[in-house]
């Protein structure tokens, strides 16, 4: 998991939902001196949150980042969508598409 950071990153996490206390690699993160964020995303405040989405959608458009869609449900499959999700060895995003 590591290898994709650099010395002195951040990891953000906001949720946990299939391992409510996973363990971490502390010694490692440690001498990488990395910082752990923990994120509620409730509080983020709103101009932080369209800024967010305004810059995801400039690299997207601009082909900087490559999102990698996991499984395209048809209208309706809500619950698929979130077991998918759940069950927790979904690479990449599950889209459903309205």
């Amino acid at each position: 998991m590591l290898n994709c950071i650099r010395i002195g990153g951040t990891v953000a996490t906001y949720s946990s939902n299939l391992n409510p206390e996973p363990m971490l690699p502390f010694r490692t993160m440690m001498f990488m001196d990395l910082t752990v964020r923990l994120v509620i995303v409730y509080d983020v405040p709103e101009f932080a949150k369209v800024k967010a989405v305004a810059d995801t959608q400039d690299v997207l458009r601009d082909h900087k980042l490559t999102h990698r869609v996991a499984h395209y449900l048809p209208a309706g499959n809500w619950v698929q969508a979130h077991e998918l999700i759940e069950r927790g060895d979904v690479r990449g995003c599950v889209v459903v598409e309205l």
